[in-house]
């Protein structure tokens, strides 16, 4: 049996910003973060080499509770 699941990503990512509110950067974010495990704002900036992200984003997702 053939496990192709990313032929369904653009229906789940749509389904997923449009359930929580969350841009396509926000999940891709999310993302990223789901294998990291504990970071803070040092480890944040080393990120932010990676990924683009900005102090807004950061700010965004930890108020909402989508980081702590």
């Amino acid at each position: 049996m053939n496990n192709d699941y990313l032929k369904f990503w653009r229906v789940i990512r749509q389904y997923i910003k449009v359930k929580y509110g969350l841009t396509q950067s926000d999940l891709d974010v999310l993302l990223f973060l789901n294998s990291e495990g504990y970071f803070d704002k040092d480890k944040f900036q080393e990120f932010n080499e990676i990924l683009s992200w900005d102090e807004q984003r950061f700010n965004h997702l930890l108020r909402d509770g989508w980081i702590e």
